[in-house]
């Protein structure tokens, strides 16, 4: 081969390389899918993600492909010490809802398999119990189905479990599944980072903590008719009544 069509082979090899790089990296955030997301960043519908700065702006294209951002990573809001990355949904319910509707089964009976016990020691905070609120609801089902102090499971009536059924549905206009209402533990993480994230998703779109009370997915122990839910103000959390009506947001594992 002569020395000219070295180089011409050279100089395709090299093209042919950095089109593939090019095609590689082609994607909506500056992260690629595969690259660990961190507490702050910002994940996209392709499953790429950028982190949030104060300097960092999106094209109206980009806000449209936003998908939730990362408030959490780590082991604590696991119930088998598996390390978990969860991120919050750009929009929370508009308007407050019922935890259940009082006529809901779920409402009167204490679903010993969602506790979470919340207790504050100092500046300490833990939690006890059911940390990972992802299958809450299905674990809810599964009570009343198998309990003799109700008339079954009626989780399929979705009218019955408003803030349930508003996670359920969120898939329906955020590009993926898998989004589910929060344990205290994991709303209480959510709060913990709630500047950062709030930032990042006021710049995408998304919705204002503001001073609101939201629900947890979590059932109290001291009294079968509460759940547990969290003001944003000061990370303050109560047992109310399952029929009162609060905020919703929802979140998600990556």
């Amino acid at each position: 081969m002569s020395m000219r069509n070295k180089i011409l082979l050279l100089l395709l090899i090299l093209l042919c390389a950095s089109a593939c790089k090019h095609e590689t990296n082609h994607y909506i955030g500056t992260k690629s899918p595969s690259e660990k997301k961190d507490v702050g960043d910002i994940v996209f519908s392709d499953g790429s993600s950028t982190p949030y700065t104060k300097e960092l702006t999106l094209t109206d294209a980009q806000k449209k492909e936003v998908l939730a951002v990362i408030f959490y990573t780590g082991r604590a809001c696991s119930n088998k010490n598996k390390k978990r990355t969860l991120g919050v949904g750009l929009h929370f319910l508009p308007q407050r809802c019922a935890w259940s509707l009082s006529s809901a089964n779920g409402s009167k009976l204490c679903v010993d398999s969602i506790v979470c016990t919340a207790k504050r020691k100092g500046k300490r905070i833990t939690f006890k119990g059911d940390v990972d609120g992802s299958d809450n609801f299905v674990q809810l089902a599964f009570f009343l189905r198998d309990s003799d102090a109700c008339s079954g499971d009626d989780t399929s009536l979705s009218a019955l479990y408003p803030a349930f059924d508003y996670a359920q549905k969120y898939e329906a206009f955020s590009f993926s599944e898998g989004w589910y209402l929060p344990s205290i533990a994991e709303l209480y993480e959510l709060f913990a980072h709630k500047s950062s994230v709030e930032d990042a998703l006021l710049l995408c779109g998304g919705t204002s903590f503001a001073d609101k009370w939201f629900w947890s997915s979590s059932q109290c122990s001291s009294s079968r008719l509460n759940a547990y839910d969290l003001n944003f103000i000061a990370g303050d959390w109560n047992e109310n009544n399952k029929f009162y009506e609060e905020y919703v947001c929802v979140i998600r594992e990556f």
